[in-house]
This record gives C-alpha cells, structure tokens and sequence, in this order.
C-alpha cells in the first residue's frame, strides 16, 4: 500500500481523526475527505506526506483550524476547504505553499480574517471566497497576486 497515489475516504461521517500511519504513504498525491463531517483535525505529521499535491476537504463540518505544519506541504498545489462552516483560521505558514494555485475557501462562514501571507502566493491563481460572511472587505495584500484570475 504504500505505492497508494490517491486516497479517498469522502462521505466517511464517522471520521473523527486520520490515522498516524497515514504518513506511510510516502506516494500519497491526492487526499479527499468530502464531507467527513466529524473529522476535527488533520495531524501536525500530515507535513510529512511531502509529495501530497492536492488536499480536498471541503464540508468537514467539524474542521475548526489546519495544522501549522500544513505549509511544509510544498507540492500542494490545490486546497479545497469550502463548506468547513467552522474553520476559524488559516495558519500564516500557509503561505510557505509557493506552488499552491487554487485555494477554495467557499462559504467558510467562520473566517474572521485572511493570512497577510496568502499575499505570498506568487502562483495563485485561483481564490474562492464566496458565502464568507466575517471578512469584510478583500484585504489589500490581494492586490500583491499578479497570478490571480479568479477571485469569487
């Protein structure tokens, strides 16, 4: 298993934590736990599946913040997070995630505010902020993405 590139566990509603040993799959290159609803976290150690590329976790219901060491993820190219109605936050490391070029953050309606770092995403392309109702305004570090195409 551990030659495994895709990992899909959507729909698993009793969820609540991944297991330690997801870290084995040193091949991991797609993570998706759609509506996992009472998935709480992803472990510090998910840095450690270097050569994971895309993270879907769109309606984890239960997801109220992402490990800081999500930005040592460097191959991350795509994280989907819409729907996580009770994520709080985004860490600052996130913008350690130079490849990252979409960045999904639709109806996250608890965000307060957005990382000054997201700023730093020299390859983003794509940000979805529609039905977040807590950022007021786009904050002006926005204006820093030359890549930016899409921004909802």
């Amino acid at each position: 298993m551990s030659s495994l590139s895709i990992l899909d566990l959507s729909y698993c509603k009793s969820i609540e934590s991944l297991p330690t040993t997801i870290v084995d799959l040193k091949q991991l290159t797609e993570l998706r736990l759609y509506e996992c609803e009472n998935l709480k976290e992803l472990p510090q150690t998910i840095k450690s599946i270097s050569s994971l590329s895309i993270l879907h976790l769109c309606y984890c219901k239960s997801i109220e913040s992402l490990p800081t060491t999500i930005g040592d993820l460097k191959h991350l190219i795509e994280l989907r997070l819409g729907g996580c109605e009770n994520l709080m936050e985004l860490p600052q490391t996130i913008g350690s995630i130079s490849l990252l070029s979409i960045l999904d953050l639709f109806y996250c309606k608890s965000i307060e505010s957005l990382p000054t770092t997201i700023g730093d995403l020299k390859h983003l392309t794509e940000l979805r902020l529609e039905g977040c109702e807590n950022p007021k305004e786009l904050p002006q570090f926005i204006g820093n993405i030359s890549s930016l195409s899409i921004l909802d």
